[in-house]
């Protein structure tokens, strides 16, 4: 394999007896892709739940494209742990034919080091606050950085061989899909502290915030969320992990981004409050 070298989906694979499709990882995210694709006849679907014990279980398996969704350690300060899953991906990329996706949101420094090899596409999942798998296969928009040829590859395996449900998908390069997914874990916890301190703000002074809040959520520009003070599982602030992982992560990048560390600070306060 050459530095060159990017993922293809060619008439071959169309007209063989079977996809293969690789999945690592035991997440919500690696159940929801086991899902949508083996719901069609002609894939066959190698579910890894741990790269060291199971890896040479995938090498065999010869998959034609490889999913990485393995949980990482993430530390309070935006440092991330991801030895197992740069472990996997190397094997994967010099062992196999397989193109790889990483769908575990990494920070901008490792995941950059990771798609050096054209053949490697960064599409991180962004935000639930839900586990449900349903809700996972209906996607508003796919993110995928990389070679632009592997991520068009990437995008028809997605609409050839799945049952995903993609209204659209934005094609960018590796660190922009990163920025795209730590901007939007940023973007959720900063507009949930506005409307927690807002909601504080009203109801000293006297007046019906959540009447207020119907009124803002009508705006298009605000929408809905973060509206709900307290949230729909009573708490104050926003405890969704991989959010605040992408906030801190963004933070440890650039010393500019002062307004999402107070935003931390202070989100970090009102689940203390809890």
């Amino acid at each position: 394999m050459t530095k060159e070298d990017t993922i293809k989906v060619e008439k071959k694979d169309l007209d063989a007896e079977y996809f293969h499709i690789g999945v690592v990882g035991t997440n919500a995210t690696a159940k929801a892709l086991e899902y949508a694709f083996s719901a069609k006849p002609r894939n066959k679907v190698c579910l890894v739940d741990d790269i060291n014990n199971h890896i040479e279980d995938l090498l065999e398996f010869e998959p034609n494209i490889t999913f990485f969704c393995t949980d990482v350690n993430w530390d309070n300060e935006g440092l991330c742990e991801a030895s197992k899953l740069e472990d996997g991906v190397l094997q994967v990329t010099a062992k196999t034919t397989s193109g790889v996706v990483i769908r575990t949101p990494l920070p901008i420094e490792q995941i950059e080091r990771l798609c050096k090899n054209e053949k490697t596409v960064y599409a991180p999942e962004l935000v639930y606050d839900s586990d449900d798998i349903a809700l996972r296969l209906n996607i508003g928009n796919m993110v995928l950085g990389g070679n632009h040829r592997s991520t068009m590859a990437v995008q028809e395996i997605f609409y050839r061989f799945s049952t995903f449900n993609i209204a659209s998908v934005s094609h960018m390069s590796v660190v922009e899909a990163a920025f795209v997914e730590q901007m939007t874990c940023s973007g959720l916890i900063m507009k949930s502290m506005f409307y927690n301190q807002f909601h504080d703000v009203v109801a000293e002074f006297g007046g019906d915030y959540h009447l207020i809040a119907q009124v803002l959520a009508k705006d298009p520009r605000l929408g809905t969320f973060g509206g709900r003070v307290p949230n729909i599982r009573g708490e104050r602030g926003y405890s969704n992990q991989q959010a605040k992982n992408g906030l801190k992560a963004l933070v440890r990048f650039n010393e500019r981004f002062t307004i999402l560390k107070e935003c931390d600070t202070m989100n970090d306060r009102y689940q203390e409050r809890d």
